[in-house]
C-alpha cells in the first residue's frame, strides 16, 4: 500500500513536472559588464524567451522547438562599453513562431534567425551608434507558411542583409542606410524565395551599394530602390506573374531585369545627378 502510495506520489510529481516545462516562458537580463553569454533552450508547447544584454563582447542564442513560440533578443550599446562583436541567434522548429532581434553596436554586428515551418515572422533591426561598423543579417525560413522577414540595418562603414526563403506566402523587406562620416566600405543586400506568393522589396540608401533579388516560382514581384553612390541593382524572376521595378537615382548606377517565363513586365528607371 505504501509503495503503491508512492508510486502514485512520484506519477503526480513528475506529470506536474512536465505540465510545468510545457509552460515555458523564459527570461535573460545581463546589464554592464564585458563577454556576456546567454542561452535559453525550450521545447514543445506554449515558449516565449527573452534576452537583453548591454555590454561588450555580448552573445544571445535562442532555441526554441514547437508550438507557439516567440523570441526576442536585444543588445544594446553602453557608453562605458567598446561595444566589439554583439552576436544573436534564434533558431524556431515549426508552429507559430515569431522571431525578432534588436541591436545597437559599434563593431562586428550580427543577427541570425532561423525558422522552420509554421506561421514565422523574423524581425531584425541593427542602428548605428557612434562609429557602429560592419554589421551583418542573415534570416532563412524553410519549411513553408506564412513567412514574412523585415530587415533595417544602418550603419557607417559597412552592411550586408541575406534572407532566404523556400516555400509559402513570403514577403521581404530590406532597408540598408549607410553614410554619416564613415568610409563607406560595402553595402549589400540579397534577397532569395523559391516558391509561392513571393514578393520582395530592397531599398538602399548609399555609398558602394549592390542590391540583388531572386525569385523563382509563383506571383513573384519584385521592387529594388536605390539612390546613391555606386549602386548597381539586379533581379531575376523565374516564373509565373512576375514584375520587377528597379529605380536608381544618383551616381554609377547599372540596373538589370532577367525574367524566365509567364506573364512578366519590367520598369527600370535611373537618374543621374
Amino acid at each position: 500500500m505504501i509503495n503503491r502510495l508512492l508510486h502514485l506520489l512520484i506519477l503526480l510529481f513528475v506529470g506536474t513536472a512536465i505540465a510545468t516545462a510545457q509552460q515555458h516562458d523564459a527570461e535573460i537580463l545581463q546589464l554592464g559588464g564585458d563577454n556576456n553569454f546567454a542561452e535559453i533552450g525550450q521545447m514543445g508547447e506554449l515558449n516565449s524567451a527573452f534576452i537583453s544584454q548591454e555590454a561588450s563582447n555580448d552573445i544571445a542564442t535562442i532555441e526554441q522547438a514547437g508550438e507557439n513560440n516567440q523570441a526576442t533578443v536585444k543588445q544594446g550599446f553602453h557608453p562605458e562599453a567598446n561595444g566589439f562583436r554583439t552576436d544573436a541567434e534564434i533558431i524556431q522548429n515549426g508552429n507559430h513562431n515569431e522571431a525578432t532581434i534588436t541591436q545597437t553596436g559599434r563593431h562586428d554586428v550580427s543577427g541570425f534567425i532561423h525558422q522552420t515551418g509554421n506561421n514565422n515572422v523574423a524581425l531584425v533591426e541593427q542602428d548605428k551608434a557612434d562609429d557602429f561598423n560592419n554589421a551583418r543579417v542573415e534570416v532563412i525560413q524553410t519549411g513553408g507558411e506564412q513567412n514574412l522577414v523585415q530587415q533595417q540595418q544602418e550603419d557607417r562603414d559597412g552592411v550586408f542583409g541575406q534572407v532566404h526563403q523556400d516555400g509559402s506566402f513570403n514577403f521581404v523587406g530590406q532597408t540598408q542606410t549607410i553614410g554619416g562620416g564613415g568610409n563607406g566600405q560595402f553595402s549589400h543586400v540579397v534577397s532569395n524565395q523559391e516558391g509561392d506568393n513571393n514578393h520582395a522589396e530592397v531599398s538602399q540608401h548609399g555609398e558602394l551599394g549592390s542590391g540583388e533579388t531572386h525569385q523563382y516560382g509563383n506571383y513573384n514581384q519584385a521592387f529594388l530602390t536605390q539612390e546613391g553612390d555606386e549602386n548597381t541593382g539586379y533581379i531575376y524572376q523565374h516564373g509565373m506573374h512576375n514584375m520587377a521595378a528597379v529605380s536608381q537615382i544618383g551616381n554609377n548606377n547599372s540596373g538589370s531585369v532577367t525574367q524566365n517565363g509567364d506573364n512578366n513586365t519590367a520598369t527600370i528607371l535611373q537618374e543621374v545627378n
